[in-house]
C-alpha cells in the first residue's frame, strides 16, 4: 500500500513468504516525488506503462529504463538522450518521434525502419546498424549520416543524396585515393580535373595488380527476360565498344551510325602532326561529300590526297590533292543494257600474248559453259550527243536526243570511222622464202596455199610469202613491215571440245586454273626480248607486210632505171626489190605503188606509196 512521505509518495513492499525482500532498508523503496510543479520524479524503481506515455520535457536513459517494450504510443516533445544501447525489443516506435533523438551509444535495428518512424535532424554520433531496409524519403546529407562501416540492407533514397566536394563513392575493394589496393570502382567529383575551376565528375575503374585495368565500364540495359545487354562498354585499355563488349580499337561500333551535323558536317579526320581536318565528310545542298581538305577556309588539308586501302597499307583507290584518280583494280560501269563493261589492268591467262604495261577494256564475257554461253554483241563507240526538236502528228514537238558516232570497235573486230584514219595498212605473212627477210623487202604470194587463219570467225587468211627475181610479177602482196613476236600475234577463234553439261552448283566449285594455254600460233612468233631485232623475220616467221598506206622502207633498184618521185613501181630482176615501171602493158595485178623519193642509180629504199593494183 502507498505510504505518504513529506520528501513524495512512497509505496510498501509487502513481504510474502516466497519473496525475497531486496531493499536492504526502507529507505531504497520505490517513491514518487514532485520536486516542482509539473515534474514526477521515481526513485528506487522501475515504470510500466502499458498504454500511452506522453513526455513534455527530456527524458534521459537514467531517468527511463525500459527491459520490456513500450507497446503504446510514445511521444516525446522534448530531447531524449541515450546513453546505452537501444535495441528493438527496448525502444518500439509505432508513430513519430518529433524531438531530437541523441544516441551515444549503439542503436541496433532489425528490422524495417521507414522515414515516418526515424526523422533525424541532428546527427547520429555512434554506431547505426541496419539489418532490414532503410528507406529515406527525404534529403539525406553527410552530416546527417555518417557510415564508417556497411550498409548491409537495401538504403532506398527518394530525395538527394549529397556529397561533399571530397566525397568518393566507393565499390568493391578500392581505396579512396591514390593508387588503388585493390579492384573496384571510384566515383568522385574534382573541381580542377581539367584545369583550375575546370571540374569533372570522375568514374574510375580501378586494378590493384597490374597498370592496365583488366575489366572495363559497362551501361547496360536488362528486359523482363532478365538477359543483359551491353550498350556502351569503356575497357581498361581505353577502347569504347558500342554493340560489342571486345572493342579491338579505341571506337568499334557494331551496328549502323547515324551522324547528323548543323554545318553540314558530319565526320572530320585530322592530320594528327599539325591538327589540320585531312577528310571531311558532310552533306550540303543534297549532296553527300567526301573532302579532302580542311573546311574551305585556312585548312589547306591533305596534299598527298584520299587512299582507299586493304590489308597491309595496300591502296585501292587514290585521289590526288589535284584530282587525279588511281585504282589498282578494274574500273567498273554499266552499258546501255544493264551489264557492266571494265577496264582492267588484270592478266588472264594468255597474258603472254599481251605487251607489258597494257590495259584492258573488256565489253563482255563468253565462255563454254551453259550458264554462260552467249552470242557476244558488243560496241566501244567515241562520240558526241546532239539534241533537236522534232514534230509529232499531234502538232506538237520532242526534243530526242541522238549519240553521233564518230568511231567504233565490235565484237567482230570491225572498226568504224566516220572520218579520215592515218598511217598504213598491214596484214599478217608467214616466212616460206627459206631465208631471213628484211624490212623493205618486197614479197610475193608463195606457191604454197594458205594454212592458218585470224580474226573472228577466222575470216581473215594469214598468207605465205616468198621473194621473186620476176619483174612484173602479178604475185606481188605488199612490203615487209616487222617481225610477229608472240605479244603481236593476231586474235584466233579455237574450237574447244564439247564440254559436258555442269549444273550452276558444279561450276561454282570449279577452281580457277593459271595455266596458260598456248596461241594457236606462238610457233611462228618471234621470242620477246629486248635485243630482238624487229626489222628480220627468220624463215617459218611471223611478220606483217604494208598493203597500202605510206610506208617509209621500200628496197629499190635504180640501175635497171633511175626512179623518179611519181614513178610506179614493180617486182623486178632483182630479189627482193621493185623498180621503175617501164613497160606499162606489163603492170596489170604488178603495181606496187608510187615512189615518194627519187633515186638516180644504185640499190637501197625509198619512201612509198603502197597501192596495189
Amino acid at each position: 500500500m502507498p505510504v505518504e512521505a513529506n520528501d513524495g509518495l512512497r509505496f510498501i513492499l509487502i513481504p510474502r513468504d516466497d519473496l525475497i525482500d531486496n531493499f536492504e532498508n526502507r529507505t531504497e523503496w520505490p517513491r514518487f516525488s514532485c520536486p516542482q510543479a509539473n515534474q514526477l520524479f521515481l526513485e528506487f524503481g522501475e515504470l510500466r506503462i502499458d498504454n500511452d506515455l506522453t513526455v513534455n520535457s527530456a527524458i534521459t536513459t537514467n531517468q527511463l529504463s525500459v527491459n520490456g517494450s513500450v507497446t503504446g504510443s510514445l511521444t516525446v516533445d522534448n530531447d531524449l538522450t541515450v546513453n546505452g544501447a537501444i535495441t528493438t525489443n527496448q525502444l518500439s516506435v509505432t508513430s513519430s518521434i518529433t524531438t531530437p533523438l541523441t544516441i551515444d551509444n549503439t542503436l541496433t535495428v532489425n528490422s524495417a525502419i521507414a522515414t515516418n518512424k526515424l526523422s533525424v535532424t541532428g546527427s547520429i554520433t555512434s554506431p547505426l546498424t541496419i539489418d532490414d531496409s532503410l528507406t529515406v524519403n527525404g534529403a539525406v546529407t553527410t552530416n546527417h549520416l555518417n557510415v564508417t562501416g556497411s550498409i548491409m540492407a537495401p538504403l532506398t533514397v527518394e530525395g538527394a543524396l549529397n556529397f561533399s566536394t571530397t566525397g568518393t563513392l566507393l565499390f568493391h575493394n578500392t581505396n579512396a585515393a591514390g593508387a588503388p589496393e585493390g579492384d573496384g570502382f571510384r566515383i568522385r567529383y574534382d573541381n580542377n580535373f581539367f584545369g583550375t575551376n575546370v571540374d569533372a565528375l570522375v568514374i574510375e575503374k580501378t586494378d590493384g595488380n597490374q597498370n592496365t585495368p583488366d575489366g572495363g565500364i559497362i551501361f547496360a540495359n536488362t528486359g523482363k527476360d532478365g538477359i543483359v545487354q551491353s550498350s556502351l562498354v569503356i575497357r581498361g585499355n581505353g577502347n569504347i565498344g558500342i554493340g560489342t563488349e571486345d572493342p579491338k580499337v579505341k571506337l568499334e561500333v557494331n551496328g549502323e551510325i547515324r551522324s547528323r551535323g548543323s554545318s553540314g558536317g558530319i565526320l572530320r579526320a585530322y592530320n594528327p602532326d599539325d591538327d589540320r581536318a585531312s577528310v571531311f565528310l558532310g552533306w550540303k545542298d543534297n549532296i553527300a561529300r567526301i573532302r579532302i581538305g580542311g573546311n574551305g577556309g585556312t585548312e589547306s588539308g591533305a596534299t598527298n590526297g584520299l587512299d582507299i586501302q586493304s590489308v597491309s597499307d595496300k591502296s585501292l583507290l587514290r585521289v590526288s590533292g589535284q584530282g587525279d584518280l588511281k585504282i589498282s583494280g578494274d574500273f567498273q560501269f554499266p552499258n546501255s543494257q544493264g551489264g557492266f563493261a571494265k577496264l582492267t589492268p588484270r592478266k588472264y591467262n594468255n597474258e603472254s600474248s599481251f605487251k607489258k604495261n597494257n590495259v584492258k577494256l573488256s565489253l563482255g564475257s563468253g565462255g563454254l559453259f551453259p550458264r554462260i554461253r552467249r552470242i557476244l554483241e558488243y560496241e566501244f563507240a567515241v562520240g558526241h550527243t546532239y539534241s533537236s526538236f522534232v514534230a509529232r502528228p499531234t502538232n506538237t514537238f520532242q526534243m530526242v536526243t541522238n549519240f553521233v558516232k564518230k568511231f567504233s570497235v565490235n565484237q567482230d573486230g570491225d572498226a568504224y570511222f566516220a572520218g579520215s584514219k592515218g598511217g598504213y595498212v598491214v596484214d599478217y605473212f608467214v616466212n616460206r622464202v627459206g631465208d631471213t627477210l628484211e624490212q623493205g623487202d618486197v614479197v610475193v604470194i608463195s606457191k604454197h596455199q594458205v594454212s592458218h587463219y585470224s580474226g573472228s570467225q577466222n575470216n581473215i587468211p594469214i598468207p605465205e610469202v616468198d621473194l621473186t627475181n620476176i619483174p612484173y610479177n602479178s604475185c606481188v602482196c605488199g612490203i615487209v613491215a616487222k617481225v610477229t613476236t608472240e605479244k603481236d600475234l593476231p586474235y584466233v577463234e579455237v574450237e574447244f571440245q564439247t564440254q559436258p553439261e555442269m549444273q550452276p552448283e558444279e561450276i561454282e566449285k570449279l577452281e580457277v586454273s593459271d595455266i596458260e594455254v598456248p596461241h594457236p600460233l606462238k610457233a611462228f612468233a618471234a621470242e620477246s626480248k629486248e635485243d630482238l631485232d624487229i626489222t628480220k623475220i627468220p624463215d617459218q616467221q611471223m611478220g606483217t607486210m604494208v598493203t597500202l598506206g605510206a610506208f617509209a622502207h621500200c628496197k629499190v633498184d635504180a640501175d635497171i632505171a633511175p626512179i623518179q618521185v611519181g614513178d610506179l613501181l614493180t617486182t623486178s630482176s632483182t630479189r627482193g626489190h621493185a623498180q621503175k615501171v617501164l613497160e606499162r602493158e606489163r603492170t596489170t595485178g604488178a603495181i606496187i605503188g608510187k615512189a615518194l623519193q627519187s633515186l638516180a642509180k644504185g640499190k637501197g629504199k625509198i619512201p612509198v606509196l603502197v597501192m596495189l593494183q
